[in-house]
């Protein structure tokens, strides 16, 4: 059965279960029940299990949960989304050498980066504004009581920007 462990790694004089591996290849560090191929376990979150689209690793709290990635200041930290025909057709990067979290569909080019000051730029890597688009945007209402309102909190004549919109 399940419950069934082939390693059972114990501490304080067998007083407490460090780490069990089920006959089922499940590896429960800090629980005695993984309820995944691994689940870390520091304490109880009320949730009942994981859900079936993301059970392969489960990391459990009962306050705040998170996880690390530690890497070089030259380098990046990346998750890496595959399939059977690449091992890389989405990314998540934070690039250390330049402090930019970026997203992208492919590991060559980042669709979308966040920059140190906030600034988003898609499809540009060295967005200038809160928020920068490189390409075409189109913004759509559907209905006549939609709005599309842009502002600017600059009063001078001299500085505001023209606002060109068509119908």
């Amino acid at each position: 059965s399940n419950s069934q462990y082939l390693l059972n790694l114990q501490s304080d004089g067998g007083a407490k279960e460090v780490m069990r591996v089920q006959s089922s290849g499940n590896v429960g560090i800090g629980t005695a029940s993984p309820g995944a191929k691994t689940h870390i376990y520091s304490g109880a979150s009320g949730q009942a299990s994981a859900h079936a689209n993301g059970d392969e690793l489960i990391l459990e709290n009962n306050g705040i949960v998170g996880m690390t990635f530690l890497a070089p200041s030259a380098n990046s930290a990346q998750i890496l989304f595959g399939n059977p025909t690449s091992s890389a057709r989405g990314i998540i990067m934070y690039d250390n050498s330049n402090d930019k979290m970026s997203f992208g569909t492919t590991t060559a080019v980042a669709d979308m980066v966040i920059d140190t000051s906030g600034n988003v730029g898609i499809g540009t890597t060295l967005p200038g504004a809160k928020l920068e688009v490189a390409g075409n945007v189109i913004i759509e209402t559907t209905g006549v009581t939609d709005n599309l309102l842009l502002t600017s909190t600059d009063t001078s004549a001299s500085s505001a920007p023209d606002i060109v919109m068509y119908r």
